[in-house]
């Protein structure tokens, strides 16, 4: 996945580092740096089926994370 998304493993280091640190500022980072990675390959690869379905396990991942994270902050 890394070939076609190479910004999904420096994502996922950004992710490993905000673990224990958690807070809404961090949350709203990773989320701007999400979008802005993210919004550029849904426009490229939404025809490609192969793509598109890496693309969309990527996101059910990171939204996954998102809310996992979203409720650590609030505890």
């Amino acid at each position: 996945m890394e070939t076609v998304f190479p910004w999904i493993r420096s994502f996922g280091d950004l992710c490993r580092t905000s673990l224990g640190n958690e807070s809404i500022k961090i949350l709203e980072n990773l989320l701007t740096v999400y979008l802005q990675h993210v919004s550029i390959d849904v426009k490229r690869y939404y025809r490609r089926p192969n793509c598109a379905a890496k693309l969309k396990k990527c996101m059910k991942e990171a939204l996954l994370f998102f809310h996992m994270y979203y409720q650590d902050v609030r505890e």
